[in-house]
């Protein structure tokens, strides 16, 4: 494997780098990971290298990874991918020792939850409407598709993820009423836009709530808030 560690200039590393990574594809797939998992597990790769790291390096990777201002829990869960990486590679490493510092999660109050719901657009409004009634994970939101809507009996069914349940649960008549009105332009509820760019808008929407608003709390708010 020395010649994948060499040099970092030109198209063939660049070549090599992406190559690697569709073999990672491949083996995720082939083990039965998750669509979004796979995102995942790519994106932080990718990532890794557009911030100046040679991910065929182990070394290079650990010097970048330890330059970020990042939380130590963010920083391990980038070691986790990188270390299935070099499952696939044939490579080893002495993973960095992060440790998380696990603290009570965040729960907002319902007044600063119906204060985004009521400060948002149609669609990010009525995306939060659906995690605060079900208490839903937001990939599920995301997966849920049209098809899994019933207006007559006031349900939604969930298909599940990070080995949770199917579910079919109530919703309240005006939930049902705000997700019919969304425009169908896709086979999913809420469009088919990535993870990331959605997570990057909301970002956006929030910094710009809690200057609007003053409410600080909203700063702390993130899609997996909502299911404590």
């Amino acid at each position: 494997m020395e010649s994948l560690k060499s040099g970092l200039a030109g198209a063939t590393v660049n070549a090599d780098v992406k190559g690697k990574i569709i073999e990672l594809e491949w083996y995720l797939m082939k083990n039965g990971y998750k669509p979004l998992t796979i995102k995942r597990y790519t994106h932080e790769l990718e990532l890794l290298a557009k911030r100046g790291a040679n991910i065929l390096d182990p070394e290079s990777v650990k010097e970048t990874i330890a330059k970020q201002s990042l939380k130590d829990s963010r920083k391990l869960g980038i070691c986790h991918v990188y270390n299935t990486f070099l499952n696939v590679t044939g490579e080893t490493w002495v993973m960095p020792r992060y440790k998380p510092v696990h603290k009570h999660p965040f729960v907002p109050t319902e007044s600063t939850l119906n204060q985004i719901i009521a400060g948002t657009g149609k669609k990010t409004s009525t995306y939060f409407q659906l995690l605060k009634e079900t208490g839903m994970r937001s990939g599920e939101a995301d997966n849920l598709k049209w098809i899994d809507i019933d207006p007559e009996r006031s349900v939604v069914r969930v298909t599940p993820e990070k080995n949770s349940n199917p579910r079919t649960l109530k919703v309240s008549k005006e939930m049902i009423g705000r997700l019919m009105l969304l425009p169908k332009t896709s086979e999913r509820v809420f469009g088919d836009i990535s993870y990331n760019a959605k997570r990057t808008g909301w970002a956006r929407t929030r910094k710009s709530l809690v200057k609007k608003l003053n409410n600080p709390q909203i700063a702390q708010v993130t899609f997996h808030t909502l299911r404590h």
